[in-house]
């Protein structure tokens, strides 16, 4: 398949297939949806049997352009040789002689056959038939009759329809190649359109993107500036803070230390209680109570009175007193042993 097959072939695939597909990326790259678009672009890639032969056909046709970029004369000189016996548009030499020698000039032939400018004269001079003229081509039509045994002249209503009817044919061959060029054209100006508008799509996407990283970063600067603000009005708390601690942390320490003499000195000057020994309601009125009994009774009689004592004390320490009851009961019976 040649290059200008496949053209054909994606051009025809394109216009039958691609267009009317409502899947196809074409439906949405002009609304710029980026998202969709890639997703559309992998069906058409991985998915779709029209867009996996597209891509082969545009790799056959990478092909081609490369091979012909490593030989770029190789198709030039196969065209060439292909057109060497006459003009693109399918005169020849026979037909050519013809129509002159029926009447027609050069030019008028050249006009009827759509040739480009002195494209006629060229091939002329190509055929060796340089200064010809009607009456030479007669002759050399008859004597080329004579030597094949076949009439090459036609007749004037033979060639009055070769003119006629070979533009139409010529006019057809044209318009199939400058439709195979325009078919060419468009896809190549479809490929850049589509290269185009996905440019486009990446630079809005970047551009959005861009623009979004600028709003984000406006936010986290405003937002560190918020912290840094707040940041230091906290440094200036927390100075003041611990301003306020150290004064009150020295006041504490003062008024623990004045609390410790005043304890001390309380302490010095408060009078030693001994319920067991001496207790204060018994020492008042300059002598104690159990001297006073001691002495107003006999010996006896002061110790059964101790006695009774201990026991009173010892019965009632699980209940009252404790401790100090028991002492209270040890300190009857000493009273009571002492002579």
């Amino acid at each position: 398949m040649n290059r200008f097959s496949i053209i054909n072939e994606i051009g025809d695939l394109t216009e039958q297939h691609c267009r009317p597909c409502d899947k196809s990326p074409q439906t949405v790259k002009r609304k710029y949806q980026a998202g969709e678009y890639s997703a559309r672009t992998q069906h058409c890639k991985n998915e779709c049997p029209i867009g996996i032969k597209l891509q082969e056909l545009g790799s056959q046709l990478l092909q081609i352009s490369a091979d012909r970029r490593k030989n770029p004369k190789t198709e030039v000189k196969e065209e060439m040789s292909k057109q060497k016996t006459g003009p693109e548009c399918g005169l020849t030499k026979k037909v050519f002689l013809e129509q002159l020698a029926n009447g027609e000039t050069i030019s008028s032939i050249e006009r009827a056959w759509e040739m480009k400018a002195q494209t006629l004269p060229y091939w002329v001079g190509k055929w060796g038939l340089k200064g010809i003229t009607s009456e030479k081509a007669r002759m050399i039509l008859e004597s080329w009759s004579e030597d094949d045994g076949t009439p090459l002249l036609r007749s004037t209503s033979k060639a009055a329809e070769a003119v006629e009817h070979k533009p139409t044919g010529l006019i057809a061959i044209n318009e199939s190649k400058e439709s195979e060029q325009l078919k060419e054209l468009a896809a190549k100006l479809r490929d850049k359109n589509v290269a185009h508008e996905r440019l486009l799509l990446l630079n809005k996407e970047l551009n959005e993107k861009l623009e979004e990283m600028k709003k984000q970063l406006a936010e986290v600067t405003e937002e560190r500036n918020n912290w840094q603000s707040e940041y230091a009005t906290l440094e200036e708390v927390y100075s003041e803070l611990k301003q306020d601690r150290d004064h009150w942390k020295g006041k504490a320490s003062q008024i623990e230390t004045e609390s410790q003499l005043a304890i001390a000195e309380i302490k010095d000057e408060a009078p030693v209680v001994d319920n067991v020994n001496h207790p204060s309601h018994y020492t008042a009125g300059g002598i104690e109570t159990i001297d006073f009994i001691r002495a107003k009774l006999t010996q006896e009689e002061f110790a059964g009175y101790c006695k009774g004592n201990v026991l009173k004390y010892v019965a009632r320490a699980n209940h009252k007193g404790g401790m100090e009851d028991l002492s209270k009961a040890a300190k009857y019976l000493e009273f009571a042993t002492q002579k």
